[in-house]
């Protein structure tokens, strides 16, 4: 059984889209940064106030106006980047 997990899991890398094996390379050793530079519409920045965001694919807590973490779902179609929830 393991034997035949392991190749499927190195065929699906092996055929996955160039952008996805890109972004599996980018989150080991806590390399946040690219991943969110090119994947965040807005640029890891998020609207003043906004405590919550949501970019299109994930969500995202913010503090300072930046965005602190972020879930890392692969996403095949993007939806509107907006903010979930506001803080005062």
């Amino acid at each position: 059984m393991r034997a035949w997990l392991a190749a499927t899991a190195a065929l699906m890398i092996v055929t996955a889209p160039s952008f996805l094996a890109e972004a599996a390379s980018l989150g080991e050793g806590g390399s946040r940064g690219p991943w969110l530079a090119r994947f965040s519409a807005f640029g890891g920045q998020c609207p003043k106030l906004c405590v919550e965001w949501f970019d299109g694919c994930n969500n995202c807590s913010c503090g300072r106006g930046r965005i602190d973490v972020c879930t890392q779902h692969i996403c095949f179609g993007r939806r509107r980047a907006r903010c979930l929830r506001w803080g005062f």
